[in-house]
């Protein structure tokens, strides 16, 4: 009896051991013309957080990464010894075992990954538009040559970028191939990612009729749930009233952005960022001067909209400790996220002491800092009456 009692023991830890290993993304990778000790990394697409990192040793490595929204985009990154030895790639996986080849010298047309039906769906739009972009980045590529040597006008201009321009009908002719493949695979979860990432190019009718098509299956999804929010989100705009909503502080408490705006003789520069973006650690510095020598018209509010709130404190506490700071739990698909419009990070909007908004920046670069006191210079806030 013991004996069988350690047989199911063993059997028990052996089903949970595969079912933890279920659990957890598995790339093994086999490759051609990388040199030994090139460097593979795991990337989420969106937040560029790296997930895994590891070497490549006689052709081959390994990497693991727990996915807690699966599937989703992915990229994986091979750092060489020099610019010219380094590749990457996208993919659409879940926590699933699956094998990637790929050989240095034909990296697009050889790299290819198994075991993900979800990649696998992917794989078949890339197929599909692959030829058209190669065609595009060829005449993307002239037309900068002919800019370079100075020879660009109007009549140029409308070539490549009017209605009928190059660039405009291989655009065109991209757009239709992706709306066909989205209707054909909206059933997966890569046809439905493909309607979100590319939400703000598709009509409200189209996606309307992509959700009516939606089974049991996808309906209650969060990228379904986010598109039938975009549709009734109406983007604010420069003179809109701010959009106030709740959300958690750095003490874990939830309250309004509003409530954080506390001076009605000051502006408000709100910034939307994400910890892994590398321009808005880029922009760390900037902030911090502006809101120094601007600290009797500006304050600033962060505002972060990824959802690694361990990250975000950690930051908060090493980066700016003494700054406001809320955390969107739903991150990309909260409404605050569609309502202020958020293509990427960072995104600063700066409001008036009423509260309306007077600037939108998208990005960030050296001339953000002179395009903000500028604005604050020469704008001319209507007198407040009774506060706020």
């Amino acid at each position: 009896m013991k004996i069988n009692h350690l047989i199911v023991i063993c059997l028990t830890l052996a089903l949970y051991s595969c079912t933890k290993e279920l659990e957890q993304l598995h790339i093994t990778g086999s490759v051609q013309g990388f040199t030994t000790h090139t460097e593979v990394s795991l990337l989420d697409s969106e937040t560029r957080k790296v997930l895994d990192s590891t070497v490549i040793c006689d052709g081959a490595f390994t990497l693991r990464a727990q996915l807690d929204q699966a599937p989703k985009k992915l990229r994986i990154e091979f750092i060489g010894s020099e610019i010219k030895d380094n590749r990457d790639a996208q993919i659409f996986v879940a926590n699933e075992a699956v094998t990637l080849t790929a050989t240095k010298d034909d990296f697009q047309n050889s790299f290819t990954v198994q075991g993900s039906k979800h990649h696998d769906i992917k794989a078949t739009f890339d197929a599909l538009v692959s030829p058209l972009e190669e065609k595009r980045f060829s005449e993307l590529q002239k037309m900068i040559a002919i800019r370079n040597a100075g020879n660009w006008n109007d009549s140029l201009q409308d070539a490549y970028w009017g209605k009928n321009g190059k660039m405009t009908l291989f655009d065109n002719q991209y757009e239709a191939i992706q709306r066909d493949f989205i209707a054909t695979h909206i059933n997966s979860y890569y046809g439905l990612d493909l309607l979100s990432s590319s939400r703000k190019y598709q009509s409200p009718a189209f996606i309307q009729t992509q959700l009516a098509s939606l089974t049991t299956t996808f309906k209650d999804t969060e990228e379904a749930k986010m598109l039938a929010l975009f549709l009734e989100t109406t983007p604010l705009k420069v003179n809109d009233a701010f959009y106030d909503f709740n959300a958690e502080n750095i003490h874990g408490e939830q309250m309004a952005l509003s409530d954080l705006m506390e001076s009605q003789d000051k502006y408000t520069l709100l910034e939307f960022y994400s910890p892994y973006c590398g321009w808005c650690i880029a922009a760390v510095p900037d902030i911090k001067k502006l809101e120094q020598t601007q600290a009797d018209k500006l304050e600033v509010i962060s505002i972060n909209v990824h959802r690694d709130k361990q990250k975000w404190l950690d930051d908060h506490q090493s980066l700016h400790p003494e700054r406001k700071s809320l955390l969107l739990d739903k991150g990309d698909q909260s409404k605050p996220y569609l309502k202020y419009d958020i293509a990427g990070t960072p995104t600063y909007y700066l409001l008036n002491p009423t509260g309306k908004i007077v600037k939108k920046w998208t990005g960030f670069d050296e001339y953000f800092s002179a395009s903000l006191i500028k604005t604050l210079n020469e704008d001319q806030p209507l007198t407040l009456v009774n506060g706020r």
